[in-house]
């Protein structure tokens, strides 16, 4: 059916939808955190994206029918309309289904982000568990507004400049490491930041005189981390152990430290208490 068709079909529709919404969402992009609820909203499982805050991100025009109770979307030359309270979308060659329906908080119309990746032509992965979403290579990490509705494994209360920071360190030391290696890493910036004989903060811990090289590339300070790389360091943040008691690794073993203070081997790197 044709757009002119549909657009008809929809005018003469008048919708009543009852949501319930989810807990708004701090979202902390690399090292900015900014709280904007036209951005990103999370009900149950589904993370949603303001359709009008994305459109001003790519340059798109949106426009909004009282009568129709719709959004009509235009971008790149082509043509999308968005009900309230539905998952149908016309588009110029035809109705396309999402995931789920589209929401509506405070006058602001929300669109599942798997379909505003499609629009916008940007990967998109989500992580529920970590509460991680990931935008062409960069990272959004999504937490609670209060600090106090963190998971209750919350190891450190990090902010967003630890975070990247760990991070940055993590892409260096663990290279083209897997997952678990690189959380690896990170509990042992953790491990020392909590043990009496190191700097008691991640700044600290990554500066510290001697300890790790990496910190002092040129390139630190502007280094963009991995998404593997940020996930590994907020896993540890969050409490999640590869291996306990590390304070120092290594890519061969160190000859001043006991057979007794070795812990094991991840991916080539030697693990020691």
């Amino acid at each position: 059916m044709h757009l002119k068709k549909w657009i008809v079909f929809i005018v003469i529709l008048i919708l009543s939808v009852n949501v319930v919404f989810a807990e708004d969402i701090l979202i902390a992009y690399q090292d900015q955190s900014v709280v904007d609820e036209r951005l990103v909203w999370q009900d149950g499982e589904t993370v949603y994206g303001g359709l009008v805050a994305f459109a001003e991100m790519y340059g798109a025009q949106v426009t909004w029918s009282d009568v129709a109770q719709a959004a009509y979307l235009k971008h790149m030359g082509r043509n999308y309309v968005f009900e309230i309270g539905s998952s149908a979308v016309v588009t110029d060659t035809g109705l396309v289904k999402m995931e789920t329906e589209t929401v509506t908080l405070e006058g602001r119309l929300f669109v599942p982000m798997s379909y505003l990746a499609a629009v916008y032509d940007f990967d998109y992965v989500y992580d529920e568990a970590l509460k991680i979403a990931t935008l062409d290579g960069e990272t959004l990490v999504l937490m609670p507004e209060q600090l106090d509705e963190m998971p209750v494994s919350l190891r450190y209360a990090y902010t967003d400049e630890e975070l990247l920071m760990l991070a940055r360190l993590v892409d260096l030391e663990a290279r083209d490491g897997s997952i678990l290696k690189k959380t690896a890493v990170a509990n042992v910036v953790l491990n020392r930041v909590e043990h009496t004989g190191f700097p008691n903060t991640v700044e600290g811990v990554i500066f510290q005189k001697g300890q790790f090289p990496p910190a002092y590339y040129s390139s630190f300070n502007t280094l963009e981390p991995k998404p593997e790389s940020f996930e590994a360091a907020l896993r540890a943040f969050e409490g999640e152990v590869v291996i306990e008691e590390a304070l120092y690794f290594n890519y061969i073993p160190f000859s001043w430290k006991s057979d007794s203070d070795f812990i094991k081997n991840i991916e080539g790197d030697y693990f020691y208490r």
